[in-house]
């Protein structure tokens, strides 16, 4: 259960809560104009064949309002999961994560401290309406997240992340676990902001380096075509809608 929360806690923190200054997520994805929707399908270079497809859609005000995955596991068009985002005078109040293969589903909640510009996000089986657990964000004055807390179902602390930032773009995460677990993450950005590479430090001298080669771009400078150095057989492809 530790390890599929840890997994939840990825998909549902994606979403931006728009707690004061917090950047919109299509800003966090370094997505350029009004977008509707993004059309992420990751390919077999070799025999064309969908690996995986995910579908997220925005608001207006360039936040989540859904992401639905589709997994080459799953016959037709039943996706992975599907996550849904409500927001109240423009913030992120709950979201919904349905889990099609383990037929789980889980309830956020989201509370706003402004002294602190901080957000506390609480995560609920949706079945018993038990705590699994729940994370307290803050943010600076510039939107950026600075350190998450993570908590288990019974107010434990489970872990910290802190986030460095230069030039508006993340370029250090540093994770720490309460069982003493710790690695770092750092990045490095091209001329339009994409993400070049990303390299994991563990405490024990492990590491291990990714680069990104972007190529085919939208009249905005989205881009639409990407390959990655560990998945040497894929392709990543988007499809992006405008709001007309």
């Amino acid at each position: 259960m530790k390890t599929l929360y840890s997994i939840i806690i990825l998909f549902l923190a994606t979403a931006t809560c728009t707690a004061q200054n917090v950047k919109s997520d299509l800003e966090k994805e370094n997505l350029k104009g009004n977008v509707l929707s993004v059309t992420t399908t990751q390919q077999d270079t070799g025999t064309t064949k969908i690996i995986n497809k995910e579908i997220a859609t925005y608001n207006k005000d360039g936040n989540l309002i859904s992401k639905i995955r589709y997994d080459s596991l799953f016959k037709g068009d039943t996706s992975s999961y599907r996550i849904d985002y409500e927001y109240r005078s423009h913030k992120l109040v709950r979201s919904v994560l349905n889990y099609s293969n383990r037929k789980l589903e889980i309830t956020s909640t989201y509370t706003y401290h402004t002294l602190g510009n901080e957000v506390e996000e609480r995560n609920y089986a949706f079945d018993t309406d038990s705590l699994l657990g729940s994370l307290i964000s803050k943010y600076d004055e510039a939107g950026n997240l600075t350190k998450r807390i993570t908590y288990d179902g019974h107010n434990h602390e489970a872990g910290q992340t802190y986030y460095k930032y230069s030039q508006g773009n993340l370029i250090r995460e540093d994770r720490r676990s309460v069982d003493s677990t710790a690695y770092s993450i750092t990045m490095a950005y091209d001329a339009m902001d994409n993400k070049m590479s990303e390299t994991t430090n563990d405490a024990a001298g492990s590491k291990r380096s990714i680069i990104y080669h972007y190529f085919n771009y939208d009249k905005l400078f989205n881009w639409l075509s990407m390959d990655q150095s560990d998945k040497k057989d894929w392709i990543t492809v988007r499809k992006i809608i405008y709001y007309e």
